[in-house]
């Protein structure tokens, strides 16, 4: 896909202007990287707690968080520019904190921009909220005052069920 995005023969899209969003598959992400060196990468990353990230991202059991962080590692070498991580903010779950200084020590040696993310609810998972507004400020403010570069998104599309995670088959029956 990426390909025919970037093929002067068909849409022509320049790499930098693609972002091609993962939730951890360090030799997809490595195979990425060197074929399409300047496609811009995001990890969806949510917690640097294994067990946490694992609720939150089942296939992540099968990467360990100490692979991603040396993917990310090889990946500054290899591209000379922040990777772009995303944390979606769970109440109670990941934006304590405690969570935001795990999350400072993990990052430690990376060039990383940090997109924080509103969750937006699904009825699939009603045990799940977004953290507060108060919350995600404290959280970025602790980011940012370790010097991390902190982007907090804001959610668009709630109203009607399109926000970011929301969009699922809907069946009858």
């Amino acid at each position: 896909a990426i390909e025919q995005l970037t093929s002067s023969q068909h849409f022509n899209y320049a790499q930098q202007r693609l972002l091609v969003s993962t939730v951890g598959i360090p030799d997809g992400m490595l195979q990425l990287a060197q074929q399409f060196p300047r496609i811009n990468l995001a990890l969806s990353l949510h917690s640097v707690s294994q067990q946490t990230r694992d609720k939150i991202i089942p296939v992540s059991h099968k990467y360990s968080l100490q692979e991603l962080k040396q993917v990310l590692q090889t990946l500054n070498q290899l591209q000379q520019r922040p990777v772009m991580i995303e944390y979606l903010t769970l109440a109670g779950i990941n934006d304590s904190p405690s969570d935001a200084n795990a999350l400072i020590a993990w990052l430690d040696g990376l060039q990383v921009h940090l997109n924080l993310i509103p969750f937006n609810t699904i009825k699939e998972s009603p045990h799940l909220s977004c953290s507060t507004p108060e919350a995600q400020q404290q959280f970025a403010n602790q980011l940012r005052a370790a010097g991390v570069t902190v982007t907090r998104r804001y959610s668009l599309g709630d109203d009607i069920a399109a926000a970011c995670g929301q969009l699922a088959q809907k069946t009858s029956g």
